[in-house]
């Protein structure tokens, strides 16, 4: 490569003419790497540092042969390269750096205002690279068959989306597609390669400047950081039977203080009293706002999921068992019952237990192993896990009168949506649909019929024939609740429970005010679990025996509410903390029970029409219906659980050891921690298994959504094509070339051509264009000789269809040995040294070559020297 920087000719010392010459070297190979990085300015600032005032410009190659010259060229795509090749090795190791950047969280903002630049710079070194490559192909296409006039610009507005519905794009497409019959399947084929590229490169342009942010922004969110499977003590009919009995539970379980232990089905009695107690019989979970709202009161904090759930933690003892969160759908259901979920409580159990396990590890500074450091500092964490848990419904009747000979009461079906009703009706209820319950008669001689002052519930079973289904197993149980008898009969109200267990996810965030558990619930979840029992492919029914239903409420402890003579099971102490047996006597005190069509006259009206009464405004239903769900759930939830557990000899110790549960499956921190302690990864077919996950929550590189995905390919086709660029720039014979890499270089290129001699499509251009066709006006770069015959050729634009285009040369590499370039006319070509844009420097030539003055350029040299290339002439002037 020749490049003349500077005019050294006369020095006025040899010191000076020494140290000019040192920059001078240092520039010649330094210049086309500054060129290649977009640095042109110190290249022309240096020139003009070491050349005189009056110098010209100098003669430029515009092909070069050179590997060493392409690869300055390509080093425009390296920094990009680099930085999305980091970009993606981070996501792809799913780089986790904290809940912070650093210590003081207020500056998380300045490191994300700093990445956002650092993205926005990437942006700009991606869409520079696409540049290149346009630019690249743009003179590949000038120095041959030409482009049209309208793609003169596009190596800088390829980058903007409009520019591709612009008259520039749309009136150029005319050059391939209607120029096809008359030109060769080689040409076709390098148009529309050029085309295609030219597309592809504004569609990476705008889409690369998001792709490289998602890929360079750490996320806020939820990374996998271990997980494992893990072996219950116990086979699936152990935990999940289809029936429940009270036989296969626990002595202490039918004990006096049953409820102190939190593996007997009544063990969260105590906490469901303390929350019960907070709320009144006719309001249960007000809405604050409308029916879209909810009540702080009935959402526990940091649970996920839907909200229409209300969700109540439940506290356990001792700590015995992990807290819990009861999730109890009603409110506008009101009318078709409630439904309740809670986490199965052995699960969790175990599940907490390799939570704590995998917080002691990663705490653990001795133990410094990769995977745990970046989770040291974390303080936000998520855990799922899966565990089959129960899922209640409940529905009630509208009170009814039951005198002291009654020996049947109505009783709620408990409908799919496809029944139909079958049994008779409320005598007040309303037309009904097949979502409304369906009220049958149910045979209660068998209850106690004795006369009570207080409120009491008694459980029965009730006949599969009638409220149950043979074809899935669906079981009811059914509740009556008696208030206080007035005279000879009494209020009652008759309920029908179904449960099911049911496959659900669990999970637990530390962030929260608690370490509840609680089952994640989608809005698509609730109209899944509706009709959950009859569901057989993802719910198992459960049948609910007469002696479990005892254990599940014995004696409750005494309180300053427990009369002396009678003592309230603990069904009936819930009910009694939200004053549920003075419903009666405060609708009798209450001047607002006025109801024209049906408590018309002076008269004395009995308790049961005073209950369900509606001008007194109290629907105490709800409160029964919620109440009883979640209790039912919450027994079901800790059925089996001390098989988990070493039952010791002392009861009373408040932290009952756990069995060692053996695991399998075990990923990141727990592979690593796990395999070291040589655990025994021995499968286990006759035993249940559960898996967990753990989650760190903080700033991420990990790629969990579909943008992030989108983002990736994004990146790799940018990359693709980059790569695949530079490997056919080095391997190209045809050389690379640098010329016209920007706007002022082109102008100056077209201020050097000369109009054309016989076209006449660019006629009336001078101040605008509104022909669509004149941007298909197919230009090229050709080299015109001196009109003297003597002095430098020059390059300039031609027009395809102009006459002097056919006689000009075209400029080509020589081959490697001849380190030239050359300039190639109608059947012959003269040897070049140097091919500058606007002229050309021949060298001394053999050829009996006759240069006609004019500007066109006749070359009638029929000898072929050794070292020349006869570069491809168009077809039609071969």
């Amino acid at each position: 490569m020749i490049i003349v920087v500077a005019d050294l000719r006369s020095p006025k010392t040899g010191i000076m003419q020494s140290v000019t010459g040192f920059f001078s070297k240092i520039l010649q190979k330094s210049a086309l790497l500054l060129r290649g990085l977009g640095l042109e300015y110190v290249n022309t600032l240096s020139r003009g540092c070491l050349a005189r005032s009056d110098a010209l410009e100098q003669p430029k190659k515009v092909l070069s042969g050179s590997i060493w010259h392409a690869t300055g060229r390509n080093v425009v795509h390296m920094l990009p390269l680099t930085v999305l090749a980091g970009l993606i090795w981070l996501n792809y190791c799913d780089y986790f750096i904290g809940p912070t950047f650093i210590e003081d969280a207020d500056k998380d903002n300045y490191f994300m205002a700093g990445i956002q630049l650092c993205a926005k710079l990437e942006e700009l070194l991606c869409v520079a690279s696409l540049s290149a490559i346009v630019l690249q192909a743009l003179r590949d296409q000038l120095l041959g068959d030409g482009v049209p006039i309208g793609l003169l610009g596009s190596g800088v507005w390829f980058s903007s989306l409009s520019a591709f519905w612009s008259a520039d794009f749309l009136g150029s497409c005319n050059w391939t597609v209607c120029e096809c019959r008359r030109t060769s399947w080689r040409q076709i084929w390098r148009r529309c390669r050029f085309y295609l590229l030219l597309i592809s490169c504004g569609a990476i342009a705008v889409t690369i400047g998001p792709a490289s942010a998602i890929l360079m922004i750490p996320r806020q969110q939820d990374m996998f950081a271990g997980g494992l499977s893990f072996y219950l003590n116990g086979t699936y009919s152990d935990f999940w039977p289809n029936t429940v009995y009270a036989h296969t539970e626990l002595d202490l379980c039918s004990s006096v203080n049953a409820t102190e232990y939190s593996v007997c089905a009544s063990g969260g009695y105590s906490s469901m009293l303390e929350t019960w107690s907070a709320f009144e019989y006719d309001q249960y979970c007000p809405r604050t706002g409308g029916l879209a709202q909810y009540a702080p009161s009935c959402q526990a904090r940091g649970v996920d999921g839907n909200r229409e759930w209300d969700n109540f933690v439940i506290h356990n003892k001792n700590s015995l068992m992990p807290s819990v969160v009861s999730a109890v759908r009603g409110g506008t259901w009101s009318s078709r019952g409630f439904a309740a979920v809670q986490p199965h409580a052995a699960t969790v159990a175990i599940t907490q237990q390799k939570k704590a396990e995998w917080y002691d590890k990663v705490q653990d500074k001795s133990w410094n192993h990769p995977n745990t450091r970046q989770f040291r500092w974390t303080y936000d964490t998520a855990t799922l896990g899966h565990a089959i848990s129960p899922f209640v419904r409940v529905r009630c009747t509208e009170p009814q009168n039951l005198t002291a000979d009654a020996d049947s009461a109505l009783f709620p079906f408990i409908a799919n949506r496809s029944d139909v009703a079958t049994s008779a009706q409320s005598p007040r209820q309303r037309p009904t649909t097949d979502w409304d319950p369906q009220w049958k008669q149910a045979n209660i001689s068998q209850l106690d019929h004795s006369r009570s002052v207080y409120l009491r519930t008694q459980w029965l079973p009730l006949p599969m024939q009638g409220f149950g289904h043979p074809s899935t197993g669906l079981m009811t149980a059914g509740l009556l609740l008696e208030l206080p008898w007035n005279g000879t009969s009494r209020a009652a109200v008759g309920c029908a429970v179904a449960a099911a267990w049911h496959n659900v996810t669990v999970s637990s965030r530390r962030s929260a005010n608690y370490d509840a558990w609680n089952v994640a619930l989608s809005p698509n979840d609730y109209l899944d679990m509706d009709d959950s029992p009859d569901s057989v492919g993802t719910n198992t029914p459960v049948g609910l025996d007469m002696s479990w239903l005892v254990q599940l409420t014995p004696a409750a402890p005494v309180t300053a509410l427990t009369p002396a003579d009678y003592t309230y099971n603990t069904l009936e102490a819930l009910l009694i903390s939200t004053r549920y047996d003075k419903v009666v006597a405060d609708k009798r005190s209450s001047g607002r029970c006025f109801d024209f069509d049906f408590m018309a006259g002076n008269r004395e009206y009995t308790d049961t029409e005073l209950w369900a009464n509606k001008g007194c405004i109290f629907n105490t239903i709800p409160m029964l219906s919620a109440v009883l769900a979640m209790f039912v759930a919450d027994g079901l939830s800790r059925y089996q659980s001390h098989r988990i557990y070493n039952i010791p000899e002392d009861l009373s110790r408040r932290v009952w050891p756990m069995r060692n549960a053996s695991t399998f499956n075990e990923s990141r921190i727990f592979a690593t921690w796990l395999d070291e302690r040589a655990v025994n990864h021995t499968a286990e077919p006759d035993r249940v298994a559960a898996w967990m996950a753990m989650y760190a929550n903080g700033y991420a590189y990990y790629p969990s959504k579909n943008s992030e995905y989108f983002a990736l390919a994004g990146v790799s086709i940018y990359m693709a094509l980059v790569l695949s660029h530079m490997v056919y720039s080095l391997t190209r014979k045809k050389g690379t070339s640098n010329a016209w890499n920007s706007v002022t270089e082109m102008l100056v290129l077209c201020q050097n051509s000369p109009p054309p001699a016989t076209s006449h499509k660019l006629d009336n251009t001078s101040a605008g264009i509104s022909q669509l066709r004149t941007y298909s006006t197919v230009v090229r770069v050709r080299a015109f000789p001196p009109q003297d015959g003597v002095g430098n050729h020059r390059l300039g634009l031609v027009l395809l269809d102009d006459s002097v285009s056919h006689e000009l040369g075209r400029v080509d590499v020589m081959e490697p040995k001849s380190g030239g370039s050359s300039v190639s006319g109608k059947g012959v070509t003269v040897n070049v040294t140097d091919i500058e844009m606007g002229s050309i420097a021949p060298t001394t030539t053999t050829s009996d070559a006759t240069t006609l003055a004019g500007s066109r350029l006749h070359l009638h040299n029929t000898l072929r020297q050794s070292g020349l290339r006869v570069v491809e002439m168009d077809e039609k002037y071969a």
